[in-house]
């Protein structure tokens, strides 16, 4: 299998709070990855009108624009990129809904950060 060593991938990190998104920028960024934040969903489609991002990691429970109502936007365009990560603390949708919507991923809080890191690897592997 190739690696995406010494290759700079981009995330769109989408999260009503600040806190969760500094955490997983920092994350990121100890990976040697690029980058974003958003918010909310509408800001996060305006980002991604203006740029390519190779991974989006956002919350399901936002205001303005909810993570699912994100997704099913993204999906919209391109039923299969980029990959999609959902975050969730608590949700009325089932899992199988969401996958369904076409998450690539969905993780419970509190956030198990290792496994998040572990699947974003494999997505990056894969685009390699």
């Amino acid at each position: 299998m190739t690696t995406d060593q010494g290759k700079s991938r981009s995330i769109l990190i989408v999260d009503d709070e600040a806190e969760i998104r500094d955490f997983l920028v920092a994350e990121f960024k100890m990976m040697g990855r690029n980058t974003a934040t958003a918010v909310d969903g509408a800001d996060a489609r305006v980002k991604l009108k203006n740029a390519k991002f190779d991974l989006i990691v956002s919350d399901m429970r936002m205001p303005n624009m909810d993570g699912f109502e994100l997704l099913k936007s993204i999906r919209h365009h391109n039923p299969k990129l980029p990959p999609v990560f959902l975050i969730s603390g608590f949700t009325e949708l089932t899992m199988d809904a969401i996958r369904t919507a076409g998450a690539d991923a969905v993780f419970s809080k509190p956030l198990d950060i290792d496994r998040l890191i572990d699947e974003a690897t494999l997505v990056f592997n894969k685009i390699s």
